[in-house]
């Protein structure tokens, strides 16, 4: 549930320092917090042995305080999975956070996006409205029927609602 933008891609390691550079850049002129730190990563053989562990970058940015981190965790390959979830903030960080991927792309870091709200790639400002308002409904929904929310994982991530348990 919930408005999020889905991101995987894979980046050159000769190419890891300009794309930080340009993340910082980005990010700055945006004014989102930005944190870098180097995580250990290990590959396992075929026979699962691990081999030895090498150093990748961890970015974390955070564009708004009502949205999950927008995260970038490379694999062994430099390869990133993830998503961040904008459905509580104001529309402009979502729209925001899709000019920084086509910001990446134009600098030739490309990255597929699949948007929940269905703006990318048309970039219809009157869809990402009509599905926002659609999910707002839905979590209506499940409020009326007893779930709680959102509420904020130690991590950062939001839960837009749960059911808690019967006590």
């Amino acid at each position: 549930m919930g408005l999020a933008i889905l991101y995987s891609g894979t980046i050159k390691s000769e190419k890891a320092k300009q794309f930080l550079e340009l993340v910082r850049s980005e990010c700055g002129m945006r004014n989102w917090p930005i944190t870098v730190a180097e995580q250990s990563v290990v590959e396992k053989s075929l026979f699962g042995l691990v081999k030895k562990p090498v150093l990748r970058p961890f970015i974390r940015i955070e564009p708004d305080e009502d949205c999950d981190p927008l995260c970038f965790t490379f694999d062994i390959n430099w390869k990133v999975d993830d998503f961040v979830k904008t459905s509580f903030a104001d529309i402009e960080i979502h729209k925001s956070i899709i000019e920084l991927f086509e910001s990446f792309s134009a600098a030739g870091f490309r990255f597929e996006i699949l948007d929940d709200s269905e703006y990318y790639p048309s970039k219809d400002n009157a869809v990402l409205e009509r599905n926002r308002l659609k999910f707002f409904e839905m979590l209506e929904n499940e409020y009326e029927k007893g779930a709680v929310g959102p509420f904020k994982t130690p991590e950062g991530r939001i839960v837009d609602c749960y059911y808690p348990e019967n006590e």
